[in-house]
């Protein structure tokens, strides 16, 4: 999947350029893709000046695990 933004959080700087500004549309993303249990889904995306790998989880609610 190409995305034009970062999908995983960093933090408060220049958050509304990566998916902290999308929390919504970003759990319902990840949890499609857990929910149905697909695998080895990567995202990529441009405008990131070095390389960053993680793991991605998401919140149900505010405060959650």
């Amino acid at each position: 999947m190409h995305v034009p933004v970062r999908i995983q959080t960093l933090g408060p700087p220049a958050a509304a350029d990566r998916f902290e500004g999308y929390a919504a549309e970003r759990t319902e993303i990840l949890r499609f893709i857990d929910d149905n249990r697909i695998d080895n889904v990567v995202f990529v995306a441009a405008d990131t000046h070095g390389t960053v790998t993680n793991n991605l989880t998401y919140q149900l609610g505010p405060g959650g695990p």
